[in-house]
């Protein structure tokens, strides 16, 4: 299921889905976006929106929804399938977050930053290179890993 991080979905419907999600039925189904994370013991995918002119329904770009609720396109797309390998961990730079790729099992960033993961109900967010402030030299750490087939568990010397 991991393996559906950066691919394209439709929504199809909002049956299967969470209510609050379900509320929103009318304005989501047949819109389009990208998984962005796979929650729930893999059961549940988070779903960001394409900007395509119409607002976000209640203002909000991401959206869970059950598996059956959406068509999934079968090629990946950008370089959001470095989620796939790295958890999410932060530091902070004056009052905003910096958002740094960390293998899993490990406390240390890629860039070597000491940017500890947070745990939220047994999983952690996932690394997305594609965030406003996400650590430029995890990001290109990461790529170089993904192109080589690393698994990126060597940290930047």
């Amino acid at each position: 299921m991991y393996s559906e991080i950066g691919k394209r979905v439709t929504i199809a419907d909002a049956f299967h889905s969470h209510w609050q999600t379900r509320a929103y039925k009318d304005q989501l189904v047949g819109r389009e976006g990208v998984i962005v994370a796979v929650l729930r013991d893999g059961n549940v995918a988070l779903v960001e929106l394409a900007e395509d002119g119409l607002p976000f329904p209640a203002g909000v770009r991401r959206w869970s929804f059950r598996w059956d609720d959406l068509h999934v396109e079968s090629a990946a797309t950008g370089p959001d399938r470095l989620a796939i390998k790295y958890r999410a961990g932060f530091t902070w730079k004056r009052r905003q977050a910096v958002q740094h790729a960390v293998p899993s099992g490990k406390e240390i960033a890629l860039c070597g930053k000491n940017a500890r993961p947070l745990p939220i109900c047994g999983w952690s967010l996932t690394f997305s290179p594609t965030v406003d402030r996400a650590c430029p030299i995890c990001v290109q750490l990461a790529e170089a890993a993904a192109q080589r087939g690393d698994t990126g568990d060597v940290l930047a010397s």
